[in-house]
């Protein structure tokens, strides 16, 4: 459960914690281990320590046995016990001295009163002579220092209280411990500081992905120093928002097409309802006037008869024939007249044309001798600087006395640039001056042909007037022959006849074939308006792919 509670926190805490565990474990570690170390270090210098002190009271005893009697003995050795546990108290430790033999305590100094042995631990002490022996007395620990004197078969103990020797320790302890909580602090505060460095691109890809997940696509901004792995990964997530902004933009690009060929399928499917019930409408109309047709011939195949007896109405029709035969020949003159009188108005502007043509020839000439004329002001200029080389190199020969001169030539020079710069000018307008003249004697030129063509085209034009005028007085003499073709037309209405009936029956298939036209359109009509509904079907899909793609807030 606790897992699981610390898999649901941040990538952020779950990374401070995770180090900020490992520096408790190691710092506890090694806290634990200095402490150790420490600790026995002390112990070990307290037990060489008490060891020497112990063979130093072995041999003062030793001393002052041989040098002193029996009277000072006890004082002296009494003294040099006294003074050693004062060098003890002085440095914080409480110093308890024994001397005794095998049976008894012959002396005891200090705040103990016993000694914390046992009858077995004060054998060994006999047995070895020399050494160090820890032990625990009334709850506390203690270290003792035995050394035994073969002349005087007595053993000297010193027993030190092990919180005395370990009070260091204990202070060592407390610093440690102290200056691991602040290092430990100071370490929680830098490992939060690059945590949060760390996680921070973490954080905003987290951030981008959510804001993905809820439609939202915008760019990030990350740290520029991140690692590089951190920073392929916000490329590549950079690059993927980008391509997803891209397919949303095409998306949105289809649905636009979608919709306009929806609108399109859906205007083309109604039209061609319209169409196809038009087609119906004038297929029944189509059946309705052949059968009326039908009814017509036969009224036509009765009366073909009578259209013998009708030959004296052609007669009438041939004088109206004559009549719009003379009415065409006096068109025909109108139109003669008129094409005349435009022939006389295009000669005039062909000869303006040519007269225009001319004049731009001439302009073009004296352009060409005025730029003759700049070609010898420029070949003046240039002669002009020649000599007011000359003038200056003999202004300097003169010395002294051809300076006026000097200036003057050197004027003189500044003129011929001028002069040559101008000319250079004058030349360059002359150039662009001559190339608008040649485009514009082209144009004229393009305009004289124009002119003459049309010249042409209007003489054919009269050329073909006065044809129809031959041909219509043909015509007018030709219309009173007709009256002599009555028979032929006789003859020609018999075949006309035989005409109506093939036409009959032409009708008659058309008439049979219409019903199944009938039903082709109304056929069309209904795929149609299937192809109707399925167009406001895709209409309804493309406005619900665009509401999808609007959703995305891009």
């Amino acid at each position: 459960m606790k897992i699981r509670r610390l898999q649901t926190l941040s990538i952020k805490a779950q990374i401070t914690g995770t180090i900020i565990i490992i520096l408790l474990i190691a710092f506890s570690c090694l806290l634990l281990l200095t402490l150790q170390l420490q600790k026995k270090q002390i112990v070990s210098m307290t037990a060489i320590q008490l060891q020497d002190s112990a063979q130093d009271v072995t041999e003062k005893a030793s001393i002052l046995r041989a040098t002193v009697d029996s009277r000072q003995y006890d004082g002296k050795l009494t003294y040099y016990l006294a003074k050693q546990r004062a060098e003890y108290l002085s440095r914080g430790y409480h110093l308890s001295q024994f001397i005794i033999s095998r049976s008894s305590i012959i002396m005891k100094f200090g705040d103990m009163t016993e000694i914390p042995l046992h009858p077995q631990q004060q054998a060994q002490i006999f047995n070895q002579k020399r050494g160090i022996m820890y032990t625990e007395y009334g709850n506390k620990d203690y270290a003792l220092a035995y050394d035994y004197n073969l002349e005087n078969q007595t053993a000297v103990l010193l027993i030190l209280p092990a919180a005395d020797y370990l009070r260091p320790v204990n202070v060592l302890k407390n610093s440690i411990l102290t200056l691991s909580i602040i290092t430990m602090l100071a370490a929680a505060m830098i490992i939060l500081q690059m945590v949060k460095y760390l996680t921070r691109p973490i954080y905003i890809l987290a951030q981008s992905a959510g804001e993905v997940e809820s439609g939202v696509l915008r760019s990030q901004s990350y740290p520029r120093r991140m690692p590089r792995e951190l920073k392929v990964l916000a490329g590549s997530f950079g690059n993927m928002i980008n391509t997803i902004k891209k397919f949303i933009a095409s998306l949105q690009e289809v649905v636009q097409q979608l919709n306009r060929t929806s609108q399109k399928l859906s205007q083309s499917s109604a039209e061609v309802k319209e169409e196809s019930t038009s087609i119906s409408a004038q297929l029944q109309t189509i059946n309705r006037q052949v059968h009326e047709q039908m009814e017509s011939m036969d009224r036509i195949r009765h009366t073909v008869d009578n259209l013998l007896h009708s030959t004296s109405i052609i007669n009438s029709m041939n004088q109206l024939s004559v009549d719009i035969s003379r009415q065409i020949f006096e068109q025909s003159q109108s139109g003669r007249s008129t094409m005349e009188r435009l022939t006389h108005q295009i000669a005039g502007v062909y000869h303006s044309s040519r007269d225009t043509h001319s004049a731009l020839q001439r302009h073009n000439q004296r352009v060409e001798e005025i730029a003759a004329f700049n070609a010898s002001v420029e070949t003046i200029a240039k002669q002009i600087k020649l000599l007011a080389l000359n003038a200056t190199i003999e202004a300097a020969r003169a010395g002294q006395a051809g300076n006026s001169f000097g200036i003057v030539a050197e004027e003189i020079s500044k003129l011929s640039q001028e002069t040559y710069r101008f000319s250079n000018e004058t030349t360059h307008i002359i150039n662009e001056m001559l190339e608008d003249f040649i485009a514009l004697k082209d144009s004229f030129q393009t305009v004289f042909d124009e002119a003459q063509s049309s010249s042409d085209l209007i003489s054919l034009s009269g050329d073909i007037f006065q044809s129809i005028y031959e041909k219509t007085d043909q015509n007018k003499q030709a219309i009173s022959d007709v009256a002599h073709e009555c028979q032929a037309i006789s003859e020609q209405i018999r075949q006309l006849a035989n005409d109506e009936r093939r036409i009959y029956d032409n009708a008659l298939q058309v008439s049979n074939s219409i019903p199944a036209m009938l039903n082709s359109a109304l056929h069309q009509t209904q795929n149609t308006e299937l192809t109707l509904q399925s167009s406001m079907q895709l209409a309804g899909l493309a406005g619900q792919l665009k509401e999808l793609v609007g959703s995305l807030d891009t």
